[in-house]
């Protein structure tokens, strides 16, 4: 059930074999200061209640494939990839965080960072946990985010730009300490807002898609026009149109990113069509606005 510092401190260990870890509850540790190990199996962590310091150290990491990790029973995350400095992205969207308490430091020191996708039920973003990611440009702050503790994305130079949601009341001065370029988005009158207006970052209204279109069903051969609308953000605005029938597996772009707002567009063939229209602002913040439209055959002129 114990695995915790199992492999700790061992500096060549390059691979691991996936174990049977039905019934571990703890891999605190598991990993720490591997310094050459550069692939993770995607263990069974059903029951894992521990993750603390679990990739601390493992500079040669570059990717890791967590998507089956089952985190739905850990409390403690801290320190997890603490100086994993070859990291350049991970997808934790299938991490469920909502029994997590710490989660400090978790990518302390990860300067090759770049992105970084959570999971769902995060209420915290805690002390240190991006701080010294100097690479690190695009983070989504879920709206299940109520708290943003202080460093916790200090020393992010290339952290430029995001997005506040209304979820988030309470932010420590120093949340977003020497990351001179960073432009926050939120709501008029919310907690980012009292915070880039006190601490001297420059704050912009996250923008919403206001875009229409004329129709949702029409006959084969008819068109339909589409208006990009947006209320927020920073002008000037990029809009951008795609389709996707019900029988397609791919989006096509009937109109890439332009200054145009207004785009008219007829049907290939009768279905149902996925529609979408993205509108991109000055400071790259894309808003998508999603339509159906159905194409139906004309009548046959049975008349004689």
């Amino acid at each position: 059930k114990d695995m915790r510092f199992m492999f700790e401190y061992c500096y060549n260990l390059t691979t691991v074999p996936n174990f049977n870890t039905n019934n571990v509850t703890s891999m605190s540790g598991m990993f720490s200061v591997c310094y050459n190990l550069t692939t993770v199996p995607n263990f069974n962590t059903s029951n894992v209640t521990n993750m603390n310091t679990m990739f601390y150290g493992c500079s040669k990491l570059t990717s890791l494939d967590l998507s089956k990790f089952d985190t739905s029973k850990v409390t403690g995350m801290r320190n997890m990839f603490l100086s994993c400095s070859g990291l350049t992205s991970l997808n934790l969207s299938s991490f469920d965080t909502s029994n997590v308490k710490y989660m400090d430091s978790m990518f302390y020191n990860c300067s090759g960072l770049t992105s970084v996708k959570t999971g769902n039920g995060l209420k915290n973003i805690n002390k240190n946990a991006f701080r010294s990611c100097t690479k690190l440009k695009d983070l989504t702050i879920g709206k299940s985010v109520s708290k943003i503790s202080f460093y916790a994305f200090a020393d992010c130079p290339s952290f430029t730009v995001v997005i506040i949601p209304d979820t988030v009341t309470e932010m420590n001065s120093f949340a977003f300490f020497s990351c001179p370029n960073l432009i926050i988005y939120g709501s008029k009158g919310s907690a980012a807002e009292t915070y880039a207006l006190e601490n001297g970052k420059s704050f912009v209204i996250t923008p919403v898609n206001k875009s229409t279109i004329s129709k949702t069903t029409i006959n084969y051969g008819d068109t339909v026009t589409l208006k990009g609308s947006v209320t927020g953000g920073k002008s000037p605005y990029q809009y951008a149109f795609l389709v996707k029938h019900s029988t397609s597996a791919n989006w096509t772009t009937i109109q890439s990113y332009r200054t145009t707002a207004t785009k008219t567009w007829t049907p290939a063939r009768t279905g149902t069509y996925r529609v979408c229209a993205k509108i991109k602002d000055a400071n790259g913040i894309i808003v998508k606005k999603y339509f159906t439209v159905n194409v139906t055959a004309p009548l046959a002129n049975k008349s004689t």
